[in-house]
């Protein structure tokens, strides 16, 4: 077996016959809607932003009431990527 060049074409080696079996794309292909997933993660790790008490909603605090809103936001960063997928099937 030969040394892949990149990552993606040792994934695509590697998993040959499950991706033929499954009906899966090939793994080299990228579309900008994969970007959204991003999101979440640059929000989350933003931790200083955050990490505090004031301004508070309905006397809970920011840290509390933003989480519930990062689960939303999450929800929405992933639904593109989502529909893209169906609407590529």
């Amino acid at each position: 077996m030969r040394r892949p060049a990149r990552l993606t074409d040792w994934a695509a080696q590697c998993c040959e016959g499950w991706f033929k079996t499954k009906g899966v794309r090939d793994l080299r292909k990228f579309h900008p809607v994969y970007l959204c997933l991003l999101i979440p993660y640059a929000v989350w790790a933003w931790v200083p932003f955050y990490n505090r008490l004031e301004p508070s909603l309905f006397g809970i605090p920011f840290f509390y009431w933003w989480q519930v809103c990062g689960i939303f936001l999450t929800a929405g960063s992933i639904l593109p990527v989502y529909l893209y997928e169906e609407r590529r099937k």
